[in-house]
């Protein structure tokens, strides 16, 4: 199944040139390929266990990133889903 390409000029759907169409099929190749090879690097260090102890390592900046961010939200008066400070 081919896929149908547009490029939006003032509202209006134009369908792409052969060329173009080539060119961006090329990009999404390369672009999957891309997200292949690092997933299949992201399940190697998976199974060796090395993904386990960066997680480990990180895990205390993660959080510490993350409340953070809760306390900027809760400054500005955004209410957070899940926290019990909103009540």
């Amino acid at each position: 199944m081919a896929k149908e390409y547009y490029r939006y000029v003032k509202g209006k759907a134009v369908p792409v040139s052969e060329e173009e169409k080539q060119k961006l099929e090329e990009e999404e190749g390369k672009i999957n390929e891309r997200k292949d090879r690092l997933h299949q690097n992201y399940l190697k260090r998976k199974a060796n266990g090395k993904q386990q102890e960066y997680e480990e390592r990180y895990k205390a900046r993660l959080e510490q990133k993350k409340q953070e961010k809760l306390r900027v939200l809760k400054r500005v008066g955004i209410l957070v889903k899940g926290s019990d400070d909103n009540l």
